[in-house]
C-alpha cells in the first residue's frame, strides 16, 4: 500500500491538488498506523492537517497515533476536534469515545442523531469489546440483530460475544451457543 501511494504522490508532483494531496497524505498515515508505526503515522497526519486543518479522517489518526504514543491529551485534542469538525459524523464520534475510555476520561454527550446511527453502535460496540465490557456490548448488538442488522461484523462481534460469555458461564451448553449463532 506505501509503495502505490508514493507512485501516486510522484504523479501528483506534476500537478498539485490540495484535496489529492490531503487524501494522500491521509490514506499515508492511515497505513503507518495500521503498520505499527504511530511516528510516522502522527507525522503523516499533521502534514494532511497542514492542507485540510478540518480534515476528520487525518485528525482521527492523529488522536490513535497520539494515544499509541502515550500522549493522552494529544489524542483527546485531536478526536475533539475531529468531532468539531464533522458534528454528526459517527466515526468521529465513536473515535472520541475510544479515547476517553482509553483514558479513563468521561466522554462527552453523543448527540441523539449520531447515537442513533448504526455506524456509530457499531464503533461502540467495538469500543465495548476492547474494554472488555461485554454485557453492554451485548445489548447494542442484540438491538441492532432486532432491527435487522446482519452485516457481517455484527454477527463477528455477535459470535465474539456468545464465546466470551459461553467461556465465563459454564452452565451454557453448546448446542444452545450454536443456535444462538445461527440466528
Amino acid at each position: 500500500a506505501l509503495a502505490l501511494l508514493t507512485r501516486i504522490e510522484k504523479q501528483l508532483e506534476a500537478h498539485p491538488d490540495p484535496t489529492a494531496r490531503y487524501r494522500l497524505l491521509q490514506q499515508r498515515s492511515s497505513a503507518y498506523l495500521q503498520l505499527r508505526r504511530p511516528e510516522d503515522a502522527r507525522e503523516q497526519a499533521l502534514k494532511a492537517l497542514d492542507h485540510n486543518p478540518t480534515g476528520m479522517h487525518a485528525l482521527i489518526v492523529a488522536a490513535f497515533a497520539a494515544l499509541d504514543l502515550g500522549e493522552e491529551d494529544n489524542a483527546m485534542r485531536f478526536a475533539e476536534r475531529a468531532t468539531v469538525a464533522a458534528p454528526d459524523d459517527s466515526y468521529a464520534w465513536a473515535s472520541l469515545v475510544q479515547v476517553c475510555f482509553v483514558t479513563d476520561r468521561e466522554a462527552p454527550p453523543v448527540p441523539p442523531r449520531v447515537q442513533e446511527t448504526v455506524e456509530y453502535r457499531m464503533g461502540l460496540i467495538q469500543v465495548l469489546l476492547n474494554r472488555g465490557r461485554v454485557e453492554d456490548a451485548c445489548a447494542l448488538i442484540d438491538g441492532l440483530l432486532a432491527e435487522g442488522q446482519r452485516t457481517a461484523d455484527l454477527l463477528v462481534f455477535k459470535a465474539q460475544t456468545l464465546m466470551t460469555t459461553a467461556h465465563q458461564d459454564v452452565g451454557i451448553q453448546s448446542p444452545e451457543i450454536a443456535e444462538q449463532i445461527e440466528r
